[in-house]
C-alpha cells in the first residue's frame, strides 16, 4: 500500500519563506565579489536544496518493511517489531535535538518524554496520520503512516503485526500494537 501526505500549513509557510530567501541569496550573488559572501551564500542554498531533495512525501507499506519516500530517494525501516498510532497528547513535550521543525518537513533527532530519543521524518504533524515505528535494534521513528485508510482501522505488516485503531466518543484512540 502507497500514500502520499500533504505538508500542514507551518511546512508551506516555512517552505515559501526560504525558498525566497534563496532567490535575494542568489540575486546578492550577482552584486557581490567577495569569495567569503559567495562561499557562505552558496552553503546556504546548498543545504536549503539538500532539506528539498530529502523531504517525506508518502509511505509505502511492503509484507515486511515500511519505505518512507522521500522527493530524491527513500529510507527503508525493515526489522520492524511495533507500529503504534500516535494521539495528539503523545506530541506534548517533543524537542529536536538535532532536526528540522518545518522546512520542506519534520525531519532530524527529536526527543520526548513519552518515547525517548528518536528519528522524525513526516511532512505533517497532524496525529492522526502519524505513527511511531519502534526496529529489533531499539530504534524509534516517527513517520506519517496510513493508518485511517485501512480497512477496519487494522493495517498488516509481515503478517504478523498489526495495529488497530478503535474508535471512541472523541474520535480515533489509538491503542497498543496487536501482536498475532
Amino acid at each position: 500500500m502507497k500514500q502520499y501526505f500533504l505538508p500542514d500549513t507551518w511546512v508551506y509557510i516555512a517552505s515559501a519563506i526560504s525558498l525566497v530567501a534563496v532567490f535575494f541569496v542568489g540575486k546578492s550573488l550577482l552584486n557581490y565579489d567577495g569569495i567569503l559572501h559567495k562561499t557562505i551564500c552558496v552553503v546556504m542554498a546548498l543545504g536549503i536544496l539538500l532539506l528539498l531533495i530529502r523531504m517525506p512525501i508518502g509511505v509505502s507499506v511492503e509484507p515486511d518493511s515500511i519505505k518512507v519516500q522521500r522527493l530524491i530517494g527513500s529510507t527503508k525501516l525493515n526489522n520492524i517489531t511495533s507500529v503504534t498510532p500516535i494521539e495528539k497528547k503523545d506530541l506534548s513535550g517533543v524537542i529536536r535535538t538535532f532536526g528540522n521543525g518545518g522546512l520542506f518537513g519534520y525531519t532530524g533527532y527529536y526527543s520526548s518524554p513519552q518515547f525517548g530519543k528518536f528519528q522524525m521524518i513526516a511532512i505533517n504533524m497532524k496525529p492522526e496520520q502519524l505513527a511511531l515505528v519502534v526496529l529489533d535494534n531499539g530504534k524509534k521513528y516517527i513517520i506519517n503512516y496510513p493508518q485511517g485508510q485501512s480497512d477496519l482501522g487494522r493495517i498488516p505488516l509481515s503478517g504478523l503485526l498489526h495495529i488497530e485503531v478503535r474508535g471512541d466518543d472523541h474520535g480515533l484512540a489509538a491503542h497498543e500494537p496487536l501482536i498475532q
